[in-house]
């Protein structure tokens, strides 16, 4: 929201490392799309890929929700 690329590219880094290690491969690879996104510098088509990356984070938590139930 406040239009800062190397947050973006910080926040989506840590993101992917996470989802690394879950195994969650479509949501490594969507932190991985805002990572670059932020390293380009160019925020003005970030938000579709980090709503996408949004989703993703939810499935994973839904995921692990659902393994501790």
């Amino acid at each position: 929201a406040a239009g800062d690329a190397a947050e973006v590219a910080r926040f989506a880094h840590s993101l992917k490392g996470l989802a690394a290690n879950f195994d969650a491969i479509a949501c490594r690879d969507a932190a991985q799309l805002v990572e670059q996104i932020g390293f380009s510098n160019d925020l003005s088509n970030a938000s579709p890929k980090i709503d996408q990356l949004k989703e993703q984070v939810t499935a994973l938590l839904d995921a692990l929700k659902s393994e501790l139930e």
